[in-house]
């Protein structure tokens, strides 16, 4: 489902790579489901699913994210109506998540950042060509 070569490419921050390593295997899941629903019931992708939220919840603990350290996983058996309703729960679990690390990560790359409008832009060029003449001929 993944690659060695996808694993080293990962972000060396936890969650960010935890984050991008269960987009890979949702990406390939989902690959699997299209083709599910293509053959009407002559390709089963259970076994893929279960395969999913193994490596999921082993990457969540690899990486530390405590909040999907309680994940289960269900058996693959009779019952596939309750292994599909765990597979859901599984999901939005992994998502509720997953949301949350994408937006503390995208407030992370705001910080320090200033939105100034175009008069504060002007006083600052203006502020540079005193510090540096050769400024204003490269603009």
């Amino acid at each position: 489902m993944i690659s060695d070569d996808q694993l080293s490419g990962l972000p060396s921050d936890p969650e960010l790579a935890f984050v991008q390593f269960e987009e890979i295997l949702r990406q390939k899941m989902q690959e699997w489901e299209t083709e599910e629903h293509r053959n009407n019931g002559d390709f089963d992708a259970d076994t893929y699913r279960l395969e999913y939220m193994n490596k999921v919840a082993a990457a969540a603990k690899a990486y530390g994210i405590e909040a999907l350290s309680a994940l289960e996983i269900p058996k693959l058996g009779s019952n596939r109506i309750s292994f599909i309703d765990a597979y859901r729960q599984f999901l939005a679990d992994v998502d509720h998540v997953t949301i949350q690390i994408r937006i503390h990560a995208a407030i992370a790359d705001r910080e320090g950042t200033v939105g100034l409008d175009g008069i504060e832009r002007t006083k600052i060029h203006h502020f540079i060509q005193q510090i540096s003449p050769s400024y204003s001929a490269r603009r």
